[in-house]
């Protein structure tokens, strides 16, 4: 047995000592700490960073900082919906909403009452849920226009992630 996982260790390790390989460097995104990552359904792929969000449409070679109309640079989670809106949410001024591929933000905080958000999904249906920094969960069926809590006893619970499974409601992974 021993002779056997050692010939099997010769004839990998090739492969392993390769495994660099497969991984490319690119030029960007453009400053700060990733958090985040989004790709929609034309291959666009969305990086939110400590600098904003950052947009590569070929597949990461180049990358373009999207608009300026985002107040807050610091972006913790993004979503994409069927239609192809984004979602960014940041870690002070709520979540915004582009409808251009990122070339203009829109917040949408109409009862969100916590700001800190850490992480978007959105379900099959449309309905986004959004995990607050000691906020708890906050839900929208309009497309993020209007929030609703949906904390069943989350307040003061540091939300880090929020995913869905197929019901309706998200499973929630928090501190």
């Amino acid at each position: 047995m021993k002779s056997v996982f050692i010939l099997l260790f010769a004839i990998l390790l090739p492969f392993l000592s390769n495994a660099q390989d497969f991984w490319q460097q690119t030029n960007g995104p453009y400053g700060g700490a990733i958090y985040a990552f989004a790709i929609n359904s034309s291959g666009y792929i969305f990086a939110g960073t400590s600098e904003g969000v950052d947009c590569s449409t070929d597949n990461g070679d180049n990358w373009t900082q999207t608009a300026s109309s985002l107040t807050s640079k610091y972006i913790r989670s993004l979503a994409i919906n069927s239609s192809g809106d984004i979602f960014a949410g940041t870690d002070s001024s709520g979540i915004f909403r582009s409808t251009d591929n990122g070339d203009n933000w829109t917040p949408i905080n109409a009862g969100l009452t916590n700001t800190a958000v850490r992480s978007l999904a959105i379900n099959s249906g449309g309905d986004i849920f959004a995990g607050t920094w000691g906020g708890g969960i906050f839900r929208s069926t309009d497309n993020g226009d209007n929030w609703i809590p949906i904390n069943a006893g989350l307040m003061n619970v540091w939300i880090y992630s929020v995913v869905l499974n197929t019901s309706a409601y998200p499973t929630i992974i928090c501190y």
